[in-house]
């Protein structure tokens, strides 16, 4: 088939997030045998992937007719068969649904967030902040907030549905979302695919040498919650001081994270900064993830497929998809310090648990490879999803 993914930002394997997964699909179709192109809204100069194109105008507005002239002269010639709108979730974004409408082309829309984790974001900038909550106004500013959410959002997505042929959310628990937002029920067209593991680990663990490492990866933001996984440091810590925790990313807290660890005295917590992942997943018995919400948690398997046992707070509808409670890491309540800090005890201290719960992890994470991904987004196409 002929594939055209299309995003506001170019596709590439360096760019991240949603960038760095529509590539890993692209060349795993090419590698098929379908033949793949991007159209990207914003312009780069160089790092994208090949097959990469732009319009004309930089510009999101799906009202610029010499953009949407362009769109669609570029399909036709194509003769592209299915378009993939990989940024559905943001407002005007919905440019290559509507322009195609009246194409014979297969129309996709691509979620790939919990829809309430905007709400989430916006709600705790609005109604959690210090004066709410010693006016004790929080319940009912949520509740208000809730709703003006709602409509706000919810037309955007009921359009989105009406011009989609399906849409495609990254788990299962994420269609009653959609369907509260748009007052759509979820119906055959509401499709569950999940990401893929950007790397592919062909690892035996039994013969990685593992270290008394705990990692995390990721951006150093907000959302990441990392003030959460100091404060559960500082409680662990003391107590294994032959453990060392690695933080392996970067981004605007950073600088606020370091002046933390030095102000709370903690040691062996060291901050890698941009660095490839593989090293510290092979080192690392446990893998932490403290955040506020995540849209899927691509490194919770890349993680797991290493034999790094994952510890999260259940703070998103899909974490349960990638961890069974127990079996292969840990759910924990959001955002329990303490009990995030008892289990984690717990693993550093039981050897024969944590290489249990290691092989589990490898065993999970298969049902996340790129191979089982792409023969969804096949069956997707051809119609037997």
């Amino acid at each position: 088939m002929n594939i055209l993914f299309c995003y506001d930002k170019p596709i590439g394997r360096n760019f991240g997030g949603v960038a760095s997964v529509s590539y890993t699909i692209m060349e795993g179709l090419l590698s098929r045998g379908h033949l793949c192109y991007v159209i990207s809204a914003t312009r780069a100069t160089d790092g994208f992937c090949k097959n990469q194109y732009f319009l004309p105008i930089e510009s999101k507005d799906d009202g610029n007719e010499e953009n949407k002239q362009w769109f669609v002269d570029f399909v036709k010639k194509q003769q592209i068969d299915v378009i993939i709108n990989q940024n559905a979730l943001e407002r005007k974004s919905e440019w290559p649904i509507l322009w195609s409408k009246g194409l014979k082309v297969k129309r996709i829309s691509v979620y790939h967030n919990s829809l309430f984790s905007m709400y989430s974001c916006n709600n705790e900038r609005i109604s959690g902040n210090i004066v709410s909550r010693k006016l004790h106004l929080k319940p009912m500013l949520d509740k208000i907030w809730r709703r003006l959410f709602r409509i706000k959002y919810g037309r955007k997505f009921k359009r989105s549905i009406e011009y989609s042929d399906y849409v495609v959310l990254l788990s299962p628990q994420y269609f009653k979302e959609l369907s509260w937002f748009s007052g759509v029920k979820s119906d055959s067209r509401f499709v569950s695919i999940p990401n893929p593991a950007l790397k592919k680990f062909d690892l035996d663990i039994d013969k990685l040498e593992k270290k008394n490492d705990v990692v995390f990866v990721g951006r150093l933001c907000p959302q990441k919650n990392l003030e959460a996984l100091l404060d559960i440091w500082g409680i662990v810590g003391p107590a294994h001081l032959s453990w060392n925790l690695y933080i392996v990313g970067d981004g605007e807290l950073r600088q606020s994270l370091e002046h933390a660890v030095a102000k709370k005295g903690l040691s062996n917590v060291s901050f890698e900064g941009f660095k490839d992942p593989l090293e510290y997943y092979k080192n690392a018995c446990i893998f932490c993830l403290t955040s506020k919400f995540e849209g899927f948690g691509t490194v919770l398997v890349e993680a797991m497929n290493c034999g790094c046992v994952p510890m999260v707070f259940n703070s998103y509808a899909c974490a349960p998809d990638i961890i069974d409670n127990d079996v292969n890491g840990f759910l924990i309540e959001p955002f329990d310090i303490d009990q995030y800090s008892r289990k984690l005890g717990l693993l550093m201290d039981n050897l024969e648990l944590m290489r249990k719960m290691s092989l589990a992890c490898k065993e999970k994470a298969k049902k996340f490879s790129l191979e089982v991904v792409l023969n969804k987004w096949e069956d997707l196409f051809y119609g037997k999803a």
